[in-house]
């Protein structure tokens, strides 16, 4: 079936932002491997990733968010579909005044220890050897040394699939509103729980049918209220 862009397209353009067709994967993977992608562009702002979220949305484009691409291993064939590059203001560290660092998806895991060391900041020491970004590392719940993500994320802001704002609610706010979520391919019930600002303990509690945390099924609703 053949993809259409036009809406996609048309959204980059208007946003001045360029858009390569075919740009091999090879150039933006660690392992230095993959084919072409359909689509291929680099997002700054918020603005934008949302803008393009929503065009590929309009047309049920698939696409893939990406960051560092360590560990990413993709076809020679390429990627039906676009690729976001998380750029600009996504790679953006900063220190907040409770003593918090906030950290962009697209900011890699060296970069925020390096920032916590100058700021002498503790507790991010597990992750200077781990390659990637701070998305995929609390999306995974990166960790080594004893030390996992789930030990120092605070608090997640992220994005629907239709570009609308999530995450970093809290339980209650939640509850309130009688959410469920659909579990997508590799989800953790933890990151799950992290995007709607509650605690794991809390998540499992409103799901008696997970009996194992470590085993939940694509496509399975889960309570997050």
């Amino acid at each position: 079936m053949e993809l259409c862009y036009t809406p996609f397209d048309q959204a980059a353009q208007a946003l001045g932002i360029p858009v390569a067709v075919g740009e091999p994967m090879s150039r933006h993977t660690t392992f230095q491997i993959g084919g072409p992608a359909d689509r291929f562009a680099a997002v700054e702002t918020l603005p934008q990733l949302k803008a393009l979220l929503q065009a590929l949305e309009s047309q049920g484009l698939p696409y893939l968010v990406l960051g560092k691409g360590s560990n990413l291993l993709v076809s020679d064939k390429g990627i039906r579909g676009a690729v976001l590059l998380l750029s600009g203001e996504f790679k953006a560290v900063t220190l907040l005044e409770d003593g918090l660092v906030r950290a962009g998806a697209g900011a890699s895991l060296a970069s925020v220890c390096r920032f916590a060391q100058e700021h002498s900041l503790t507790g991010l020491e597990f992750a200077w050897g781990i390659p990637g970004s701070v998305g995929g590392a609390a999306y995974m719940d990166a960790g080594a040394y004893g030390g996992e993500m789930k030990d120092v994320v605070e608090r997640v802001r992220h994005l629907t699939p239709a570009g609308e704002e999530g995450g970093g609610g809290t339980a209650a706010g939640n509850a309130a509103a009688g959410k469920t979520h659909t579990v997508r391919q590799g989800e953790t019930l933890w990151g799950i729980a992290q995007n709607y600002g509650l605690e794991l303990t809390e998540l499992i509690r409103l799901n008696p049918q997970i009996k194992n945390p470590n085993l939940i099924v694509v496509g399975e609703k889960v309570r997050v209220a």
